[in-house]
């Protein structure tokens, strides 16, 4: 993949600094992790200078990857659900427990596949980790109860969804 395809606030750091963000999840001082999704299209990344990259479609994928390495499923939950919610005061979010909204995501840890560009649902039509092993694969997504992806298609409703195309 080009570099240009890769060009993002914050740069892309070595493999110290990538270290250190895995200790600062392990001591606590790092409390979420997110991706801003910037789903620019192959067309206006590779013609002009856009900052961003997609990833909001694998970043669970890629985190589960390092899963039992670097991060414990416990770990891996309350910075990439727990945290935030409890962080933006979302009432309802970030927890299966009575009283809470019922979204959940079930993964198969056994089925990892290769990331590919084909399989983005995403206007921008492709991922800068195309190509990589996936650790694991995303069988059911719920919000507030409700089925809105099935492993393979996203199920809209009206009132409970987006189009996802278009993010």
């Amino acid at each position: 993949m080009a570099n240009s395809l890769l060009i993002m606030k914050p740069e892309l750091k070595s493999k110290e600094d990538n270290e250190a963000l895995w200790l600062g999840i392990e001591d606590g001082t790092i409390d979420t992790i997110g991706t801003d999704h910037a789903p620019h299209t192959l067309e206006e990344k590779n013609s002009k200078t856009t900052y961003g990259i997609p990833g909001v479609e694998n970043s669970l994928e890629m985190m589960l990857k390092e899963l039992n390495k670097k991060i414990d499923m416990k770990t891996l939950q309350k910075v990439m659900s727990e945290n935030p919610a409890k962080i933006f005061g979302i009432a309802g979010k970030g927890k299966i427990e009575v009283g809470y909204d019922a979204d959940l995501v079930v993964v198969d840890l056994n089925n990892k596949e290769i990331i590919k560009n084909e399989d983005v649902i995403s206007k921008c039509a492709w991922t800068p980790y195309s190509g990589i092993l996936g650790g694991g694969k995303v069988l059911l997504t719920m919000v507030r109860g409700h089925i809105v992806y099935d492993g393979k298609n996203f199920i809209e409703k009206i009132g409970e969804g987006v189009n996802y195309k278009n993010v």
